[in-house]
């Protein structure tokens, strides 16, 4: 069964001598995607540096359109299908990915979310992942 993922985003800033707020866009991003996994991944008080969580696909085979909410109190490092380059999403920060198909050379198949230092109090992650 397809689905419908929509989302916009809008933009608003002030260009170097310009009036203010005289910088305006929006973007609206739509996906139709064959499954969907959403939820919360926990981040126990106590949790050492370099601990890995592994963002659930569920039944998605490949990720057309996903978000990371990191709702921690410190920058998490993300992995994108085991690469050795991680994208770091600081604390109270979003990753964003939409893309209309997926990928036929490279396909995000799998995420993974790494700790940078301990945590002394109960956190978490929200995610979002559509696609394949």
């Amino acid at each position: 069964m397809s689905m419908t993922v929509t989302t916009s985003a809008s933009v608003s800033w002030t260009p170097t001598a310009a009036p203010t707020g005289s910088g305006n866009s929006a973007f609206n991003f739509s996906v139709s995607a064959e499954a969907s996994s959403t939820g919360v991944i926990d981040i126990p008080s106590s949790t050492a540096p370099a601990t890995d969580f592994v963002v659930p696909f569920g039944s998605v085979n490949a990720a057309q359109f996903v978000v990371i909410e990191n709702k921690t109190s410190q920058t998490l490092e993300l992995c994108v299908n085991s690469s050795s380059d991680l994208i770091s999403i600081p604390a109270l920060g979003s990753f964003i990915y939409s893309s209309p198909t997926v990928s036929a050379t490279h396909p995000i198949v799998s995420l993974t979310l790494t700790t940078v230092e301990t945590k002394s109090t109960n956190e978490y992650v929200n995610f979002m992942v559509f696609g394949s």
